[in-house]
């Protein structure tokens, strides 16, 4: 199983290396962790969403010069509304063939989702991230939540009628719209 993960390694460092890109390092500690919890199937593992049972994400694309604000954003309002410090994770994926600019970023928390409490945390969460996002700025929404579009609408004005009007005309049935997010 290890010589499929270590060639697509191979190959993949080929290719950035031929890009012009730059492999970086990743600690020991690291490799050995993700090794262990997501290759070796321990239900540990972010990849497998099993680190507690639950997996929140705000997912958005944005520039790589601000990956630092949305992780030290992203910390803050967990912390603020009571999510501990070891449910908060983050992933940040350039996008070929944009390095530099373009980036995916998770904002992932993972929760017990028997834990009821925790659901009004989550909320609280999404009604202050989705703000401060906006604030900080974004490309676009990778999941567009019901909660998220409220306040991009209200921010994009008459473009939100536009594109309302726009999917009347595309989707009169509404079935790419069918959690009515607007």
């Amino acid at each position: 199983m290890y010589g499929i993960f270590e060639a697509k390694d191979k190959l993949v460092q080929e290719y950035i290396t031929e890009s012009g890109g730059t492999v970086l390092e990743f600690p020991e500690e690291f490799k050995r962790t993700f090794e262990e919890e997501s290759l070796g199937g321990a239900e540990k593992s972010c990849m497998v969403f099993g680190l507690r049972g639950n997996y929140h994400c705000i997912g958005l694309y944005g520039p790589l010069t601000l990956a630092a604000e949305y992780y030290e954003v992203h910390e803050k309002t967990a912390l603020e509304v009571g999510i501990p410090q070891d449910h908060i994770h983050f992933y940040i994926n350039p996008i070929y063939s944009f390095h530099g600019q373009l980036c995916y970023f998770e904002l992932d928390i993972f929760y017990d989702g028997g834990d009821l409490e925790f659901g009004e945390k989550l909320r609280n969460y999404n009604e202050k991230q989705f703000h401060r996002l906006l604030d900080l700025g974004i490309y676009g929404w990778f999941r567009p939540y019901a909660g998220i579009i409220g306040p991009t609408a209200d921010r994009i004005g008459y473009l939100a009628e536009v594109w309302k009007k726009y999917l009347r005309i595309l989707d009169p049935n509404e079935i790419m719209n069918r959690g009515k997010l607007f």
